[in-house]
């Protein structure tokens, strides 16, 4: 009698495997985040340098760079606690509450975190005075 193997769609292997990846990716763009924003103290943390930088000719790709931050991040930390209340096996009820918050709260910080980047087209301003 030979063994048959069953696969199954809700193992949830593609959800770990995407857990795994998004968290590598962060941990690159978080080392790619500080050597180029921290590493050199030229590089500005003023509002006047971000808005510069943001509104330069590489402000697409410092975006993108942020909404590929936002998105794994999002991704990663919800899928994350979203695993948590499933490990804990709470009746329906609460299950449904949990699962709701959660939701709620990822639209909003996805929200707040895609409306800061696609928006952020301030003018330079001179906040020293004048």
């Amino acid at each position: 009698m030979a063994y048959e193997l069953r696969k199954s769609g809700t193992t949830g292997a593609t959800a770990w495997l995407f857990q795994r990846l998004s968290g590598m990716e962060l941990v690159l763009l978080t080392i790619g985040h500080f050597v180029l924003m921290h590493m050199d103290t030229a590089s500005g943390h003023t509002y006047t340098a971000v808005v510069s930088r943001l509104s330069g000719p590489f402000g697409v790709w410092y975006k993108a760079g942020y909404f590929t931050f936002v998105v794994l991040g999002l991704y990663h930390g919800l899928n994350g606690i979203y695993n948590i209340i499933r490990d804990f096996k709470l009746s329906s009820g609460w299950n449904l509450t949990a699962i709701s918050v959660l939701i709620i709260t990822g639209i909003a910080f996805g929200a707040m975190g895609f409306t800061t980047i696609l928006h952020f087209n301030a003018p330079v301003l001179n906040l020293v005075g004048n």
